[in-house]
Parts: C-alpha cells; sequence; structure tokens
C-alpha cells in the first residue's frame, strides 16, 4: 500500500470509524467504579443496564476457574462433573464441551492476570472487535472501500454486537469464527489452488467445531 493511501479521505474514515467501534466495544469494568481507568468518560459509553453476573457467565466462569486451579489436563473431569450435575437436573446447563471460549478465558488469565469472569468478559469483548475488522475487511475484497464503509459503519453501532461484547457469553465469539470460515470459503472459491488459504480455512473450520458442544475432550 502506497503512503497517499494514508492520506486517503476514504481511509481516514474507515479508520475512524473502526477506532469509533472498538471503543464502544470496550469492556464495561474499564468505565466504572471503583478502580475503572476510564471511569472520567464512562457517559460516552454504552455500558449495559444488567451489570450483575449472569447464569452463563457464572457457569463459564467456573468451567475457567476450574482450568486455573488444575491445569488443561484436567478436562476430562471438568467434563465428569457436568455430567453428574446434569444428570442431578431436569433443566439443561451449559456443557463444558464449548472447549475454544473456555480456553482463551483461561489464556487470557494466564497472560494478564484478571480473575476469571473478568476474562471470560474481556475475552467477549476482544472478538466482538475482531468480528468488526473482519465484516470490514470482508466487505473490501468482496467489494472494495465503498462497502467497507457502510458495513463497518452500520456494525459499530449494531446492538447485538455492542450487547455481546458487554457479557461473558459465547455468542459473539461463535460468530467471528464463523465469518471467518465463511470469508475463507469465499478466498478458496476464487482461489481454488492457493494452498495457503485451503489451510487458512481448514484451520478456521477446525476452531469453529471447537467452539461448541466437542466430545473430544470427553
Amino acid at each position: 500500500m502506497s503512503a497517499h493511501w494514508f492520506f486517503n479521505p476514504r481511509f481516514i474514515a474507515l479508520g475512524i470509524i473502526l477506532l469509533m467501534g472498538v471503543f464502544l466495544r470496550l469492556p464495561p469494568a474499564l468505565f466504572q467504579k471503583p478502580g475503572g481507568p476510564l471511569y472520567s468518560i464512562a457517559a460516552l459509553h454504552p455500558n449495559p443496564a444488567y451489570t450483575s453476573m449472569g447464569f452463563d457467565e457464572g457457569l463459564y466462569r467456573d468451567y475457567v476457574n476450574a482450568l486455573i486451579e488444575d491445569g488443561i489436563t484436567s478436562y476430562p473431569n471438568i467434563v465428569e462433573a457436568y455430567r453428574t450435575a446434569q444428570s442431578e437436573k431436569t433443566d439443561a446447563i451449559l456443557s463444558p464441551l464449548r472447549f475454544l471460549f473456555i480456553f482463551a478465558a483461561y489464556l487470557w488469565h494466564s497472560i494478564f492476570g484478571c480473575e476469571a469472569l473478568e476474562a471470560v468478559r474481556d475475552v467477549a469483548a476482544f472478538f466482538s472487535m475482531l468480528t468488526l475488522v473482519l465484516a470490514t475487511n470482508f466487505a473490501w475484497r468482496l467489494r472494495g472501500s465503498t462497502w467497507a464503509l457502510a458495513i463497518a459503519a452500520l456494525m459499530v453501532c449494531a446492538p447485538t454486537q455492542i450487547h455481546m461484547s458487554q457479557h461473558g457469553l459465547i455468542d459473539g465469539f461463535f460468530t467471528f469464527w464463523a465469518l471467518l470460515c465463511l470469508w475463507l470459503l469465499w478466498e478458496n472459491l476464487r482461489a481454488p489452488r492457493d494452498w495457503l488459504w485451503l489451510f487458512a480455512y481448514i484451520l478456521a473450520l477446525s476452531l469453529l467445531v471447537l467452539t461448541k458442544e466437542n466430545s473430544f475432550f470427553v
């Protein structure tokens, strides 16, 4: 990309839009008391109306805590504990077989040292940002810069995307991997003999499978 691109009004506008989208998807804890480093500008950020820990978030937190305490090799024990707990209930609870989301939160905790619930929420927020960037890139590759600007502008203020960035839920995380697979499939259809695109698609599809319930870890 030549240097003059950075002074192109369309490129500058796209950069501003993406920065706005990233800001709107920052974890709400950064804007809340006590100790929120961005509390002074909290009025600019769409904080969630529901700030308590949700039931699903609590389960993800427990699974991440189990990984923190016993390590990745304990995963079959975590699954067995879930099976025992589920057999004693009449309603279904979230399975630990949603491995990739739980493992990503565990890695986030390992890197940044935050507690499990915060790690789960931070992962959800981070992948909402990645989805915004990915959707913009896909639109650019598909139809050019004008469409990329339009898609980015719509994605920045999409209520569901913002909501998923505010809570430790798997939906936004899964959305990223599904959209990545769709984009890479399109790229492979355009260049069917390019092994790099094919390898990327196989890898993304494998990670997508690991995002939802998968018996590999039983």
